[in-house]
């Protein structure tokens, strides 16, 4: 399983239900975020001590990765933060009708990210269903997500090839049938990459 997604998604539910097989994919390391009021709190286990930045793996020399002209419809490639926003948005946004993972749904953002990316996220769609992934299914639901940037007051300084962003993801699930889900808060810290000034971004590590 992906190992950056060791640490991830606090899941604000009454039955304390858990994104375990997300969780098991996210980074060891999180950098604190100054995050907006959310649905519920965010375990304690959540930020760690801000990491020393990692290198980068370059990005194709490309104006837009294949696929990603869809994804992006509206937003300006050349934009870090539209296209980190889009990123954190559409990772949460799915149908569990035709998603069946909490990683496949990520997996369809490929066209967003580096080569390198996308071949450490490939693997990750064969995982199994965390339970509350199952219980969305059980619903027929599918899920909304408000984004929102979040200050990472232990994120390195841009460069003209680097950026990094933060965002808090509120996602609701609910069903045809009148179904709502609780709501629960994810905090995306995204490191985007390009070739160079005036280069389309690509997302080159979540955590």
């Amino acid at each position: 399983m992906n190992p950056r997604r060791q640490q991830a998604g606090a899941l604000v539910v009454a039955l304390s239900l858990g994104l375990s097989a997300l969780s098991a994919c996210r980074s060891p390391q999180r950098r604190d975020a100054e995050a907006p009021e959310s649905p519920g709190p965010i375990p304690s286990g959540r930020t760690a001590p801000t990491p020393q930045p990692q290198a980068v793996p370059p990005v194709a020399d490309a104006p837009v990765a294949p696929g990603a002209q869809g994804l992006l419809a509206g937003v300006d490639p050349t934009d870090p933060t539209a296209v980190a926003a889009v990123f954190a948005r559409d990772s949460w946004t799915f149908d569990t009708a035709v998603v069946p993972s909490e990683a496949a749904a990520e997996a369809r953002l490929t066209g967003l990210m580096t080569p390198f990316l996308a071949a450490e996220i490939a693997p990750s769609g064969q995982t199994l269903p965390a339970t509350t992934f199952s219980l969305w299914q059980a619903h027929h639901a599918t899920t909304t997500a408000q984004v929102v940037q979040t200050h990472d007051s232990g994120a390195p300084q841009d460069t003209a090839t680097t950026a990094y962003r933060s965002f808090a993801v509120t996602v609701t699930p609910h069903a045809g049938n009148g179904w709502v889900g609780t709501a629960f808060l994810d905090i995306e810290f995204l490191t985007l990459s390009r070739p160079g000034p005036g280069g389309a971004w690509r997302v080159a590590q979540v955590s």
